[in-house]
């Protein structure tokens, strides 16, 4: 049961970073639309803040898919119910919390390609406005 209790410490610990990595990304996203020039080292952090919860998330996506499995097999052997209730239950908790988390990541990611997407829709239209009263002005029109 130790083995177990350690596992599901170190998923907490793999689920509480990508937590960190994903507050992480969202102030880069929020630093990346608040200023008026594309700054290259905030693009390359958000990047790879981005590739490590990839990562991280394959890691605890394996290591929970890991854990169901031994839950099933401990359900087909005789292990003690109050036990097997246990580790059902840290499971059903660490991946709901793990799902949160993801979602809350898709969340920040969905709203800052929509911000992204009315930025440049807002850069069009000023350009194309510019560049109807600029022939209007020259006589061109």
């Amino acid at each position: 049961m130790n083995d177990f209790f350690s596992q599901v410490e170190e998923i907490r610990n793999l689920i509480e970073r990508v937590q960190s990595l994903v507050d992480n990304v969202k102030n880069k996203h929020s630093d990346i639309l608040s200023s008026p020039n594309q700054d290259e080292a905030t693009k390359a952090q958000l990047e790879d803040a981005m590739a490590e919860i990839k990562t991280i998330a394959h890691k605890v996506r394996a290591k929970l898919k890991q854990m169901e499995m031994n839950i099933e097999y401990d359900e087909n052997s005789d292990r003690t119910s109050a036990d097997l209730r246990i580790r059902k239950t840290q499971y059903s908790t660490i991946s709901r919390n793990f799902i949160e988390v993801m979602t809350d990541y898709n969340k920040a990611q969905v709203a800052f390609r929509d911000a992204c997407k009315n930025r440049i829709k807002r850069q069009m239209e000023i350009d194309h406005d510019g560049y109807s009263t600029s022939k209007t002005v020259s006589g061109r029109y």
